[in-house]
């Protein structure tokens, strides 16, 4: 039987190849499971009532929240009536 150096050294070495990656990916899979880590920040109503937003300074970082969002949206309340009353004159003063 004649055997070929040659044939025997090209099947052996895509052989070699295969077996080592089969290996190395054995223990690393490429595509690893992605499981996102994420936490919610909401306030519950349930939140509210424990101890942490009994401090006095949460209290007060409330109420100055509470202040300042009511201040906004008085402010805004006057600009849209003062757009709407401008709105309603050049109406008016185009219809004369």
């Amino acid at each position: 039987m004649k055997v070929n150096y040659s044939k025997i050294l090209l099947f052996s070495l895509p052989l070699n190849i295969l077996l080592s990656s089969y290996a190395n990916s054995k223990n690393k899979p490429y595509i690893t499971p992605h499981t996102p880590n994420t936490t919610s920040r909401v306030l519950n109503k349930c939140d509210i009532n424990t101890s942490i937003y009994d401090d006095p300074d949460m209290k007060f970082v409330k109420e100055n929240f509470y202040r300042q969002t009511s201040q906004r949206f008085e402010e805004y309340e006057e600009r849209m009536n003062k757009k709407k009353n401008a709105k309603n004159v050049k109406n008016n003063v185009t219809k004369i």
